[in-house]
């Protein structure tokens, strides 16, 4: 994992995504939605995960337009989705 990327030791097996990487790197306080690829270009981090080390992997929020799936709640508020990663 790209050093830059690694959050404190505390927080051991979690890094940033490169949207918040790119915001916390500029140090420019933004608070945006990545609602589509454009709000937050992927950059070179996705890329190298997906030809190194994981070519399956969904690294990006748009890197593949066939399996990115999208919603959002009636309201506009959040959708209160639980993700559970299991191996």
């Amino acid at each position: 994992m790209p050093e830059d990327l690694k959050l404190p030791a505390r927080q051991s097996g979690c890094c940033l995504s490169e949207c918040l990487h790119e915001i916390r790197s500029s140090r420019v306080l933004l608070h945006r939605k990545s609602q589509h690829g454009r709000t937050c270009p992927q950059n070179n981090y996705g890329r190298i995960f997906k030809t190194n080390a994981c070519p399956d992997a969904y690294s990006y929020a748009y890197d593949d337009a066939t399996s990115t799936f999208t919603c959002s709640s009636a309201s506009g508020k959040a959708s209160g989705y639980i993700i559970s990663f299991c191996g």
